[in-house]
């Protein structure tokens, strides 16, 4: 569905319609990223596949995925036992549980006798088992497990492709391309301050469900959306890939040269039709990669707000009525 979409938009090549197509273009993408990086040094990369099928199309671009990042990438929780699927491990056992899965607590990884310099900067990463949700997490020391889940990965993205685009000149608001990250409600407070008050990217606001952010996410030249949950991608509307297009047309200078050169790369690696965990690891690797940030400088990109989540039992969940957005309760009355 991606190759599709892109080919009708004249952002893919034919060739590409294939499903080894589809990795090349992600593979070609991650490798014109990490060119325009100052040559960054990447600890290894751990995935916890979830016992799902994300091991098995992993393993298809595992070796060319290590030569461009020049690192190991192995694969945890693979796809051998049925039982295992989504058995404590995967996105949403370490989303929700706020732990580390099997083979990726910390004497998991203790375990790997890895050089104790890459022990504490390690890439660790959680597929769901169908693989279209995404998290990564770190140890920083043997009690301080880190979590970035769909919140921090909207993030960096968002912050990538605003600072691409400023670097470019090419104008974002009135006259320009629209650009905004898509969030729901249980976004983290943090994440919203961040992308609106530091970054000065637009944040819009979706109901709970990734097909209702996708949904708001296309109002946009350009859209960021995830839940916290791992689940989302970004699109680029054609409008948005001509006008990158025409800076390259038009004699930019070397900066403006180097961040279309990248927002065309990141154009391949990520897959507009669907959330999709191993185009976002490539993304994510790449995104760090070429904006030269360790694991531990976006953990520290801002500090999550306190909060918790529960369950109310009531009479009739149906009395109860929100905002489109589902931010604010407008009914019954008496919850005001």
């Amino acid at each position: 569905q991606n190759s599709v979409d892109l080919i009708d938009s004249g952002m893919c090549r034919v060739s590409w319609a294939s499903e080894e197509g589809f990795y090349q273009m992600l593979l070609e993408g991650l490798d014109e990223l990490v060119a325009t990086s100052s040559k960054p040094v990447i600890p290894p990369v751990l995935v916890d596949c979830a016992g799902g099928v994300g091991a098995v199309q992993l393993a298809k671009i595992q070796a060319r995925l290590q030569r461009i990042l020049s690192t190991t990438v192995d694969i945890v929780n693979p796809a051998d036992d049925p039982a295992t699927l989504n058995s404590n491990c995967g996105a949403e056992f370490v989303q929700k549980g706020r732990r580390a899965p099997n083979g990726l607590r910390h004497q998991d990884v203790v375990s790997r006798r890895l050089p104790e310099e890459n022990l504490h900067e390690l890439h660790l990463v959680s597929f769901d088992g169908d693989a279209d949700r995404i998290v990564f997490h770190t140890w920083r020391d043997d009690s301080d497990w880190q979590l970035l889940d769909g919140d921090k990965i909207a993030a960096l993205l968002g912050t990538f492709v605003g600072k691409e685009l400023a670097a470019a000149g090419i104008r974002v608001g009135e006259g320009g391309l629209s650009f905004a990250c898509v969030q729901t409600a249980y976004a983290n407070g943090a994440a919203t301050r961040f992308l609106t008050q530091e970054m000065k990217v637009q944040v819009a606001m979706g109901k709970t469900g990734v097909k209702y952010v996708e949904h708001v996410a296309q109002q946009y030249d350009i859209g960021v959306y995830f839940e916290a949950n791992g689940h989302g991608t970004v699109i680029v509307q054609p409008k948005a890939f001509q006008a990158i297009k025409n800076v390259l047309d038009n004699s930019p200078t070397p900066e403006q040269k180097q961040a279309c050169q990248r927002l065309l790369a990141f154009v391949k690696v990520v897959n507009q039709a669907v959330g999709d965990a191993i185009s976002l690891l490539l993304a994510v690797e790449g995104v760090l990669a070429c904006m030269d940030m360790t694991i531990d400088d976006w953990v520290k990109m801002y500090k999550d707000v306190p909060s918790r989540q529960g369950k109310v039992l009531v009479p009739d969940r149906l009395q109860v009525k929100t905002t489109e957005d589902e931010t604010q309760v407008t009914e019954p009355q008496a919850l005001q």
